[in-house]
């Protein structure tokens, strides 16, 4: 495959870009757009050699992109008015204007490619069914997917939307299907998906090893850790299973837990009987949204570290400084984000989580992107 030119729309920090690299696909982004000039600069720093524009994409026009000669489309619009927590107002919304452009110029731009990915709820949209109209009135084949994480056992749940597409003539690797597929297809030839499965594991092996010594994996279980583990986690050490990854996975050392990460005594007492609690031996976590660190409700899940598999109310008043926030570098690590990843330095924490709770999974884009192109 010739390398494919790619323009990126609703960038934010990068996850569809992280994504494409995890798929050994040659690829260049031609252009990055997004409106928030916060999230711009952590796509910066991360791509600082790629065109990267501040546009508001209701004004993007068919000729500015064909102007670039691109062969996909790859975007994550606004969630917003599709989301449980909107109002769901769909097209109505002012945040739907960009996609509204999108859907008056689609016929006008030359491309072979497209991927979308949103929030369960926009495929019963209207403006879903606008855009699936529209693609296939323009000669577009697509399939559409609801997957979380837990596809791959990472343990933390995100379902969201995906679309794939590509030009009638050109073919796919899987049975298109009229329906929304909750699963991965069953695929001819060279398996698309395996390196991207091969490369998740190998992230997380690298993970653990770290947690439980360097030698882990080759049945050295102990180590040269001090840190006691149950004995189900360091007998998944050594097992082919893609189900039996931990949070404690992806935790960071105590001295990158600072005083904000810990949860207020204050806090714990009016919240607790809202607060999704997980310990480091955990096989899930909830949905970390923007308001992550915000709002302790409905935001994402707290982490008992002393592993506890149930704490009583009444013994909360003895818990201060025992539950924490999970630290955006064990966010990012959840939504699969490479270690090189990284913010700017004068980024808050508050800037961070919200970046990453308005971001996508990488690895579970890198699979529809294997699919994709494949």
């Amino acid at each position: 495959m010739e390398k494919i030119r790619v323009l990126e729309l609703f960038c934010g920090i990068g996850g569809l870009h992280w994504g494409l690299k995890e798929i050994g696909v040659e690829f260049e982004i031609v252009a990055a757009l997004e409106i928030n000039p916060t999230v711009l600069e952590t796509y910066a720093v991360n791509f600082p050699d790629v065109r990267i524009v501040r546009r508001n994409i209701e004004s993007l026009t068919a000729e500015e992109i064909n102007e670039m000669n691109i062969d996909a489309l790859v975007m994550s619009p606004p969630c917003q008015p599709f989301c449980r927590a909107g109002n769901k107002q769909g097209l109505l919304d002012k945040r739907s204007s960009p996609l509204i452009n999108l859907l008056q110029i689609l016929p006008r731009i030359r491309f072979k490619y497209i991927f979308v990915e949103n929030v369960k709820g926009f495929e019963t949209s209207d403006a879903h069914g606008e855009f699936v109209d529209m693609l296939t009135k323009i000669g577009f084949r697509y399939q559409e997917f609801l997957l979380s994480p837990v596809t791959l056992g990472i343990p933390n749940s995100r379902l969201r939307y995906y679309l794939i597409g590509k030009h009638s003539d050109l073919q796919w690797s899987f049975d298109l299907s009229d329906q929304v597929l909750d699963k991965l297809p069953e695929t001819s030839g060279n398996n698309p998906i395996q390196l991207v499965k091969d490369r998740h594991r190998q992230r997380w092996l690298n993970y653990r090893e770290k947690r439980i010594g360097r030698h882990a994996t080759e049945g050295k279980l102990h180590g040269s850790s001090s840190e006691k583990f149950p004995s189900k986690y360091l007998e998944s050490a050594t097992s082919k299973s893609e189900e039996l990854w931990y949070l404690n996975d992806i935790l960071e050392p105590n001295e990158f837990i600072f005083p904000e990460h810990k949860l207020s005594l204050e806090k714990l007492r009016k919240y607790w009987s809202a607060l999704d609690i997980v310990t480091p031996f955990s096989t899930t976590s909830c949905c970390f949204t923007k308001a992550y660190f915000y709002y302790l409700t409905g935001s994402g899940s707290i982490l008992d570290i002393n592993g506890n598999d149930k704490i009583e109310s009444d013994e909360v008043r003895q818990s201060e400084g025992k539950f924490r926030y999970f630290t955006p570098r064990e966010v990012s690590r959840l939504m699969c984000y490479p270690e090189e990843f990284k913010f700017p330095s004068n980024h808050s924490l508050k800037q961070k989580y919200k970046a990453l709770g308005n971001s996508v999974n990488v690895s579970v884009v890198a699979l529809m992107f294997a699919l994709l192109f494949s």
